[in-house]
């Protein structure tokens, strides 16, 4: 009987030495920071180069018809789970405008513990230069953000691209994906000479 009266207190003491242990071991985590790696939030232009990047070991989110708005969310809800690599490519705009509050919001969720890399868009619409002028000015709000030029390298290349002059075809995709690993190593060896994260 008397085993029977101790086996509630048994069972209330292993609870809270576990509800212990996850108190200690959940700041040691996010002390660790965000986990190494490179992930990718992006429409159908990144969806069409996902192969390429996964070679070149990027976790790629995108999809057809993705607007920014919806990347906002993406981002913030992988942070919240921990799983948000160190570094954040982002190729967003080819749909529709770019709110600057989105943008802001976006690196916001991604914190300050992480890169965040804007990449321009080319797309033949009226959008295309007013949503890379908003990526530039959103990347020269922090220190932590910075642009890669898909327009600039891509614009003088119409063989690159499918008949509707945006979305990249078999070579396309493959230098879009090897510029995007080249610009964000360019930048990361330049934050290493400097001695900075």
């Amino acid at each position: 009987m008397g085993r029977l009266d101790r086996s509630p207190h048994r069972l209330l003491a292993a609870t809270l030495l576990c509800a212990a242990i996850l108190a200690l071991t959940a700041p040691a985590a996010t002390a660790a920071g965000p986990p190494k790696g490179r992930f990718v939030v992006g429409d159908s232009i990144a969806l069409s180069a996902s192969d390429e990047l996964q070679h070149l070991d990027y976790a790629v989110n995108a999809k057809v018809g993705r607007q920014f708005g919806p990347g906002v969310w993406i981002v913030r809800h992988e942070a919240e789970l921990g799983s948000l690599p160190r570094r954040v490519i982002v190729h967003l705009g080819t749909n529709g405008s770019i709110d600057p509050d989105d943008c802001d919001r976006l690196v916001a969720a991604a914190g300050p513990a992480r890169r965040v890399f804007l990449v321009t868009i080319k797309v033949p619409r009226s959008w295309e230069l007013p949503n890379n002028e908003t990526l530039r000015a959103c990347a020269s709000r922090s220190q932590k953000v910075h642009v890669i030029r898909w327009w600039s390298k891509s614009h003088a290349h119409p063989e690159w691209f499918a008949d509707d002059g945006y979305h990249p075809n078999a070579d396309g995709q493959r230098v879009f994906a090897r510029y995007v690993d080249r610009q964000v190593d360019a930048v990361l060896a330049g934050l290493r000479a400097r001695g900075a994260r």
